[in-house]
C-alpha cells in the first residue's frame, strides 16, 4: 500500500515487507512543501534503496518553492541526498549509480565517494553551447555488463528526445536516435 511507504511482495508467497515509511523523511525532516517519487531502484549489496524524487524546496519568496531532482539513499525510516540529479539507475554490475544532472552524467558510489563525471550533457545549439539540453525527464538505462549506459534529453514541448549511448571505459558519448518519442526502459 503506498500511502504507507514503500513495501515489497514476495512473488512466491505473498508476503509483504516495508522497505521505508512514509511520510518521506530527508536527514530526519519531512518536505514541508511536497515531493513526488519517479523511480525506485535496488542495490545489490546494500539495504537502501536508489529513489529519484522531485523535492519542493523553499526558496526566497514567502510560501513559494522550486522543484528539484534529487537522488536520495532510501533506508526504513529516513533518507540522505545522494547527488542532485534525475534518473538515476543502480549499475548491474554492482553498488554504482548514474545519475544524469542539469550539466553532466555522473557514476558515484553507494556510500558517496568515487563520483566522477563521465559525460557532459549535449548543447542545445551549437552557437549555444553554455545552454545544455533539458534533462528534467532523463532515465539512464544501463547494459547488463555495466559498461555503457543510454540517457536522453528533451529537446521540445512535445517530450521528444535525443538518446545518447556512453561507453564508460572510453568517456565517449554518441547520439542513437534524435527527436523521437521512444523510450529505452530497459537493457537485455
Amino acid at each position: 500500500e503506498l500511502s504507507r511507504g514503500i513495501v515489497a511482495v514476495s512473488t512466491i508467497d505473498g508476503r509483504q515487507r516495508t522497505l521505508t515509511n512514509f511520510p518521506l523523511r530527508i536527514n530526519g525532516k519531512i518536505p514541508t512543501n511536497g515531493w513526488k517519487l519517479f523511480s525506485i531502484d535496488w542495490f545489490h549489496q546494500k539495504p537502501e534503496l536508489v529513489v529519484d524524487a522531485n523535492i519542493c524546496v523553499p526558496i526566497r519568496d514567502a510560501g513559494a518553492c522550486q522543484e528539484t531532482h534529487q537522488t536520495l539513499l532510501f533506508s526504513q525510516d529516513d533518507s540522505r541526498v545522494l547527488a542532485l540529479g534525475a534518473g538515476a539507475a543502480v549499475s548491474p554490475a554492482g553498488d554504482q549509480v548514474a545519475v544524469v544532472t542539469k550539466g553532466s552524467v555522473v557514476v558515484i558510489d553507494a556510500d558517496k565517494s568515487n563520483r566522477r563525471r563521465i559525460t557532459s550533457i549535449p548543447p542545445a545549439a551549437f552557437w549555444f553551447p553554455f545552454v545544455k539540453e533539458e534533462t528534467f525527464w532523463s532515465k539512464i538505462v544501463w547494459s547488463p555488463r555495466g559498461d555503457r549506459l543510454l540517457f536522453n534529453t528533451i529537446i521540445n514541448e512535445e517530450f521528444n528526445s535525443n538518446l545518447y549511448l556512453v561507453d564508460l571505459k572510453l568517456g565517449s558519448r554518441r547520439r542513437v536516435l534524435k527527436n523521437t518519442s521512444l523510450q529505452i526502459i530497459a537493457w537485455r
